[in-house]
């Protein structure tokens, strides 16, 4: 204590240790479980790192998986590191790993379209590596719930063609059936390709290039039905063609198409048409002039009648006011003619209107009187 260190060369000292290798294997994952959709592509990933001191070269890793229901359809993928190939499922695969060194080990998964939903699918991962005190390899597993518990799923078909011909000018009716059981509601877009100068309405409302927007609500639990009733027109083009209609989701990830054939006649030549347009409106012109001949040929013969028995009834009376054409035999003939005449006519049925105070009037026959008698005395009555 106090003193100088006369020789510091002496002062060094040195421990010799011999360590061992150590070769200890980490697996960890970044989440326990996941959720996936039908018919698409999920990933499980884990890191596998070498946390010795010492290279091991005879790491085991092994990946699987399973799923409830099974499901056939499921392709998978087992890689052990960046930019390595694919192995095989459920078999072993050595690698080796460096001091400090780590690899990702990750299962790729193509879950097919017709998957249930609700589907849980395990996936594990099982490492060999390493050595424990007990010269014991250490066995270390990973596991992870996929649940898939989405879809998108639209469905379609057209209505059963009629394989009639169609007149063209004339629509034909027919039908797009669609269902949606997503999980999600659904914007659609329902799109026509038919040939030019065909076209198409559906729900009442003309498609364009545009198309035509559809809406579903979720149909996971119960599916969503509609039926798009359309009507196809052909103005002139092709007599057959295919028309085909496709309905695709906004975001187009889901799609159906379906096509059928219509086959149309050709309508009747426009001058063919006219000519028969002009032969009817003559046919009926000529009917309407034979309907207004008729009528006033009835009139025209109806009126001499009158006029003939008008005159009969009064050239007696004229000839017997006025002044004696010849001697007295050929009027008292004429007078008695006309007695003849009205007493013939007297035994009548017809009632008569009564007579004035002063008798017929002058130049008025007893028929006349029977016929125009009321209208005779109205007159007078209103002269009064």
């Amino acid at each position: 204590m106090g003193e100088v260190d006369i020789d510091a060369s002496d002062n060094s000292a040195s421990i010799d240790t011999i360590t061992a290798s150590v070769r200890i294997p980490s697996l960890e994952g970044s989440s326990a479980s996941t959720y996936a959709m039908v018919g698409t592509t999920v990933s499980v990933q884990a890191n596998l790192t070498n946390i010795g001191n010492a290279m091991d070269d005879g790491i085991i890793v092994k990946g699987m998986y399973s799923s409830s229901p099974p499901n056939a359809g499921i392709v998978a993928f087992f890689s052990t590191g960046i930019g390595s190939t694919s192995k095989p499922t459920n078999e072993a695969v050595e690698i080796m790993l460096a001091p400090n060194q780590y690899t990702h080990l990750t299962m790729d998964l193509i879950l097919p379209h017709d998957l249930m939903l609700n589907t849980r699918i395990v996936v594990s991962f099982e490492v060999i590596a390493g050595m424990n005190e007990e010269q014991q390899p250490y066995q270390l597993s990973y596991d992870a719930l996929i649940i898939v518990d989405q879809q998108r799923k639209l469905s379609g078909e057209l209505s059963e063609p009629s394989g009639l011909i169609h007149a063209t000018g004339v629509g034909v009716p027919l039908f797009v059936n669609l269902s949606s059981t997503s999980s999600q509601t659904e914007m659609v877009m329902l799109q026509v390709d038919a040939p030019d100068d065909w076209q198409i309405v559906c729900n009442g409302v003309l498609v364009g290039d545009e198309g035509q927007n559809l809406s579903f609500e979720a149909g996971h639990l119960t599916p969503q039905l509609t039926d798009v009733p359309c009507t196809l027109h052909r103005m002139a083009g092709p007599l057959e063609e295919k028309v085909s209609f496709s309905v695709t989701s906004i975001d187009g990830q889901i799609t159906w198409e379906d096509a059928q054939v219509f086959t149309f006649a050709e309508r009747a030549n426009d001058d063919v048409s006219m000519n028969i347009e002009v032969i009817a409106g003559g046919m009926a012109g000529v009917l309407a002039f034979t309907l207004l001949l008729t009528v006033l040929l009835r009139k025209r013969n109806a009126a001499p009648i009158f006029e003939e028995d008008e005159t009969k009834e009064f050239v007696p009376e004229i000839t017997q006011a006025g002044p004696p054409v010849s001697n007295g035999p050929p009027v008292s003939q004429g007078t008695e003619g006309n007695v003849i005449e009205t007493t013939t006519t007297m035994p009548t049925e017809v009632p008569h209107p009564p007579l004035p105070d002063g008798g017929l009037p002058a130049g008025w026959t007893m028929e006349q009187w029977k016929h125009y008698g009321d209208q005779y005395l109205n007159r007078l009555e209103g002269q009064a």
